[in-house]
């Protein structure tokens, strides 16, 4: 579910009951018949189930969906952000900072969060996503050389047949298409671009009396307290990130009174 203001986030909070729910009564009675392998598919909807109600929490604050206020996305002058920013109330921190990234070589893995909000090119990032899982950089070597042969060689040297143009030609291009191809997987297969957009959202308003002595008096009750802000000023940073694929076979090298094995001496 996406929300984009906090009485959507309100809308969906639910108080948990102090409850029993009881299991199936025909499950239960079958469970008591029934041979020892067909138990497995009756277990789950005979048993009672317990809700996790929380004596002191549960009767008197509704729960939310922190899921919800985490991932939902909502547009401020056509850009896409965070629909809400989120502060630890007893934390001198008043900023809230999201960082979102996309890693060609993981590209259709990533959550579509992270596509919203960091822009990129769908169809490049698929393209060196593939080039990525699919060469090595002297893997292009051969496409470059094939291709030039089909685009100069053999046109070159049959150039005077008119007839055999026509076929020819096709070849022309399947060379200039491998040649290209070929470059591209000489530069980018074995590099991944990293695009990261950061979220920062600082929080420059004063709590209601009324609400800070509240927050003061629940501490002891809570693990931390969240202060939940629908987002409105967002200070965005964009970065792009070039890896390397690593080198399988790292050196290991022994240090012995700060000499090195390779230091002359």
């Amino acid at each position: 579910m996406n929300a984009t203001t906090l009485e959507n986030i309100v809308d969906t909070s639910h108080f948990v009951e102090d409850k029993t729910v009881v299991g199936s009564e025909k499950a239960k009675r079958i469970l008591s018949i029934c041979l020892p392998f067909e138990k497995a598919q009756l277990a789950d909807i005979a048993k009672d189930v317990k809700t996790d109600f929380i004596k002191g929490y549960d009767d008197r604050f509704p729960r939310i969906d922190m899921e919800i206020v985490k991932n939902s996305v909502k547009k401020i002058d056509g850009v896409a952000v965070p629909a809400f920013a989120t502060y630890d109330v007893f934390s001198e921190n008043n900023t809230c900072e999201r960082t979102f990234k996309i890693n060609s070589s993981e590209y259709g893995i990533r959550p579509k969060l992270d596509l919203q909000l960091v822009p990129h090119s769908p169809i490049m990032m698929k393209f060196y996503s593939h080039l990525w899982n699919s060469w090595v950089s002297s893997d292009g070597v051969p496409f470059i050389v094939f291709g030039l042969m089909f685009s100069f060689g053999f046109f070159s040297l049959l150039s005077n047949l008119i007839v055999l143009k026509s076929i020819l030609i096709p070849l022309a291009v399947v060379g200039v298409l491998m040649t290209i191809y070929g470059i591209f997987i000489v530069n980018r297969a074995s590099n991944s671009v990293n695009l990261s957009r950061s979220f920062t959202h600082t929080f420059s308003g004063l709590v209601p009396d009324n609400v800070r002595e509240l927050i003061k008096n629940e501490k002891r009750n809570f693990d931390s307290i969240i202060l939940v802000e629908e987002s409105y000023n967002w200070k965005i940073d964009d970065s792009i990130e070039i890896h390397k694929k690593p080198n399988p076979d790292p050196l290991l090298v022994g240090r012995k009174d700060n000499i090195l094995p390779s230091d002359k001496v």
